[in-house]
């Protein structure tokens, strides 16, 4: 009942969970008075019914990944038009600027897909997934080093070397974004000229810094230019000079008579007095080179009594002045078929080998009985073998770091097989129950 004159006022009270777009007509008996249309926008965001999705694992660095994000209010509603202020950052604060947003876009109905991508390698980098300033999710990423790139990558390696000494160089391989790249030595190659010296004689080791070692002996002076490509990219083009035998000092030349250590027992025991001789009596290269230390000098002037080690060390000081016409390694003193394909031979009792064999399984277990003792002869294997030692020699003071282990097999039932191929796992026997680690050979 209206009364003329009086106004009159009414609230309507609207509520809703639902982000929605709504005509209202407002009505008086039969007639419309007012026609509205109302917006009921989300409530504010609520990051801990907000979800993010496809966040991988795994990643390489500067490659794009995208995730998902589902952005809600407490009602679900979803959240529409915050695609700018949605970011991925690492936790660490130092790792700020890391990770990169590359594109962005708002799906509607609260869902959005976003690309970033990170650049610095780690294997467990912590991220967080944050609207404005919510977080909305925590995360560890693997992110994994790119390809190698050259003009990223570090080399370090000295001006000048010896003759008969190995050359070292560094080299640590980093993506784009400076990452450690994972040792994989297929991607480095090394190209070598000068002092007789080809592409086969650089040897390219991983080390446990996560780099690379590269390593080749010059055996004539002069100079050596080399070339280090990462990828086909080149990394290094330099030249280094080899100082000739001549330019030894007395230091140098003891230095290397104690390399000679791990050639053979007779010398292990000779090598350290007589790099002490070499010292005290002055011998440098020039000496050397002159043809001063023949068999009879090193029996009478240097004290080496047995004159079969004399004559064999003094050969080999000798093809230092052949240069690179020396032999690239020597087969040990007791091989009685050198030069032949590789041959199984019987250790004779009274023989060094005999012994040393002997004490050292004996140590290991004292009841053994040991019915014979035969020695490997190829001299190709032993060939590598040898020049992987003098690297490894030179590169740790004259310490080649050798150790012995054991095998067994029942009846020798493995060793045919290990001779032809070495100690590969498909040729191993062993019933599967007894190899507790899984497939392969058993070292003791």
């Amino acid at each position: 009942e209206f009364y003329p004159g009086i106004i009159y006022t009414h609230q309507v009270v609207l509520s809703t969970e639902q982000a929605v777009r709504v005509g209202i007509d407002l009505m008086l008996g039969g007639s419309k008075l007012q026609h509205a249309q109302v917006t009921f926008t989300p409530d504010e965001l609520d990051k801990d019914l907000s979800s993010v999705h496809d966040m991988p694992l795994k990643v390489v660095a500067g490659e794009s990944f995208t995730l998902k994000c589902f952005l809600v209010d407490q009602f679900r509603n979803g959240m529409v038009g915050l695609e700018p202020v949605i970011r991925l950052e690492p936790e660490d604060k130092a790792d700020a600027g890391t990770v990169l947003k590359v594109a962005g876009k708002d799906q509607g109905k609260g869902v959005y897909s976003l690309s970033f991508k990170a650049t610095k390698g780690s294997a467990s980098f912590h991220l967080s997934v944050r609207v404005g300033g919510a977080v909305i999710q925590r995360a560890t990423l693997n992110v994994s080093a790119a390809v190698a790139r050259a003009v990223k990558s570090e080399i370090e390696g000295a001006a000048e070397c010896r003759v008969h000494f190995p050359f070292f160089l560094q080299v640590m391989l980093r993506d784009e974004w400076g990452n450690v790249c994972p040792q994989d030595a297929s991607q480095l190659s090394v190209r070598l000229s000068g002092c007789s010296l080809r592409d086969q004689d650089a040897t390219v080791s991983a080390d446990r810094a996560g780099g690379y070692t590269v390593t080749f002996l010059p055996r004539a002076s002069g100079e050596v230019r080399y070339t280090v490509l990462v990828r086909g990219e080149v990394l290094a083009d330099r030249a280094v000079t080899v100082r000739s035998l001549a330019s030894w000092t007395k230091e140098d030349a003891a230095e290397w008579v104690q390399t000679l250590a791990h050639m053979e027992v007779q010398i292990k025991v000779l090598a350290r007095a007589l790099a002490q001789e070499f010292i005290r009596q002055n011998v440098t290269g020039a000496k050397i080179a002159g043809g001063l230390l023949d068999r009879g000098a090193l029996h009478f002037a240097f004290g080496i009594e047995d004159m079969d080690a004399a004559e064999r060390l003094a050969g080999i000081i000798a093809d230092l002045i052949k240069g690179a016409q020396a032999p690239a390694f020597y087969i040990p003193w007791s091989w009685a078929t050198p030069g032949k394909p590789q041959k199984m031979v019987e250790v004779q009792a009274g023989e060094m080998a005999h012994t040393l064999v002997m004490e050292r399984m004996k140590s290991s277990i004292p009841s053994v009985a040991i019915v014979s003792i035969y020695r490997v002869e190829d001299e190709a294997l032993f060939g590598r073998f040898f020049e992987h030692r003098q690297r490894v020699g030179f590169s740790r003071a004259s310490n080649s770091n050798e150790r012995y282990l054991w095998y067994g097999s029942d009846q020798g039932k493995n060793y045919d097989g290990i001779l032809q191929k070495g100690f590969v796992s498909s040729i191993n026997t062993t019933p599967t129950e007894r190899q507790g680690l899984g497939r392969g050979f058993y070292f003791a």
